[in-house]
């Protein structure tokens, strides 16, 4: 499954040029605990020139961002993996902000994904 992330400026939600954000398959309000029926970790990959240092899901077709998925502090320098787990199976929009201030965003299945590769 591949997919692809648009590039948002944050400050006033401007689009600039489109960002490729991949998805490979594999065998204001937090999410709902639910038990996941398939594995939900993943690795995303900053293949971007800045340090991302926040990335949130959300179920698809919602309209509040859940909690950060990084941990306090933690900045995913360029070249540099980490590992992240969604919340439960289906589909989710993944969105990771970098320390420049871009923002770049994914549609990915919980169950399908194994590497997030943001550029």
């Amino acid at each position: 499954m591949f997919s692809t992330f648009k590039g948002l400026a944050l400050a006033g939600l401007v689009a600039i040029a489109p960002v490729a954000l991949t998805a490979m398959p594999a065998a204001a309000q937090p999410f709902p605990q639910r038990q996941a029926t398939c594995n939900t970790d993943f690795v995303a990959a900053n293949n971007t020139g800045a340090p991302i240092g926040w990335v949130h899901a959300r179920r698809a077709g919602k309209q509040a961002w859940g909690p950060e998925m990084l941990g306090r502090g933690v900045v995913v320098m360029p070249g540099a993996v980490a590992r992240l787990h969604l919340p439960g199976a289906g589909v989710y929009d993944v969105a990771a902000i970098g320390k420049d201030g871009r923002a770049y965003e994914a549609r990915v299945s919980a169950c399908d994904v194994v590497l997030l590769s943001i550029r």
